[in-house]
């Protein structure tokens, strides 16, 4: 009868320690790959949501949305504790209800999506006065019933004419703003375009294309104003001034409540970390060499 000792040869337990030691140590490279990598798109579908908040399966947001798509369970919860911001996912868009910490910046207007120049005032009525259209629209649509649709809601509410809003479409620079609302819609995808081409129309309002109207897209572009929470102190004022930070990176103290400028000191760090981690930005806190601090920003 042999003992334990006497049955195992020299060499054997330590050999079987070191393998069991180094598939430990790939197990554990292997889950902080892995673990890289789930951050790496995580981040990556932060910054596209938070650049374009409308993601479509197709087209050139396609690879951001599969992306939203896959960590939908972990940005969900992590757009609504930061900002307050709602993210609505299914299988024909992502929405991101991001709504600007002040109504009144005009520092990111609306562009048109070929030659960048900003949407005019008029512009943007003939935008929404588009979507209230669409809503009641077929499938279907062309330019011109577009247009007549729009013409006929000016004109059916008086106090368009009261705040001198003129949107006859008669002269090419209102077609164009036309045209340019269009453009918004298809790049969006609330329509696709089917025939023709809406560019000739402003220089000829008879011209007419075909559209498909998006209406599971149409339905996601309104972001209503809803509060964060049912207490509009600490957790608002924290969730504004993330607002600030993800629409304007660069923020000055002058343009800070006293509240805000407060939650710089209080239990920022923490905040900033998840922040940092879930975006992959990070805040900084710079002083001008050639400029004073405000007083009141000390």
């Amino acid at each position: 009868m042999f003992t334990n000792e006497e049955a195992a040869p020299d060499g054997a337990m330590p050999s079987a320690a070191n393998s069991l030691r180094r598939r430990r140590d790939r197990l554990a490279a292997l889950q902080t790959m892995i673990n890289a990598q789930e951050r790496d798109e995580r981040q990556r579908a932060v910054r596209a949501l938070l650049s374009q908040p409308l993601l479509s399966p197709a087209g050139p947001t396609s690879e951001a949305f599969t992306l939203a798509q896959k960590h939908r369970d972990w940005l969900r919860p992590w757009f609504a504790h930061h900002a307050g911001w709602q993210l609505m996912l299914d299988s024909e868009a992502a929405r991101l209800i991001k709504r600007p910490a002040k109504l009144d910046d005009a520092t990111r207007p609306c562009r048109e999506p070929n030659s960048g120049v900003a949407l005019s005032r008029r512009a943007y009525v003939i935008l929404s006065l588009a979507l209230a259209s669409l809503v009641r629209a077929d499938r279907q649509t062309t330019l011109v019933r577009l247009r007549d649709s729009i013409i006929g809601l000016v004109r059916a509410e008086p106090r368009f004419e009261g705040a001198d809003v003129r949107v006859e479409l008669e002269h090419q620079e209102s077609r164009r703003d036309f045209v340019h609302a269009i453009r918004l819609l298809i790049k969006w995808g609330v329509l696709k375009r089917m025939q023709g081409e809406e560019e000739r129309f402003i220089k000829d309002a008879d011209v007419d294309a075909l559209y498909n109207v998006h209406r599971p897209v149409l339905a996601r572009l309104l972001a209503a104003n809803r509060p964060p929470s049912l207490d509009p102190g600490l957790r608002h004022a924290c969730a504004q001034r993330y607002r600030n930070s993800a629409n304007c990176p660069l923020v000055f103290c002058d343009f800070q409540t006293g509240r805000q400028r407060a939650l710089a000191n209080v239990g920022e760090s923490r905040a900033a970390q998840s922040r940092t981690t879930g975006s992959g930005a990070w805040a900084a806190l710079r002083l001008s060499q050639r400029t004073r601090l405000p007083r009141r920003c000390r």
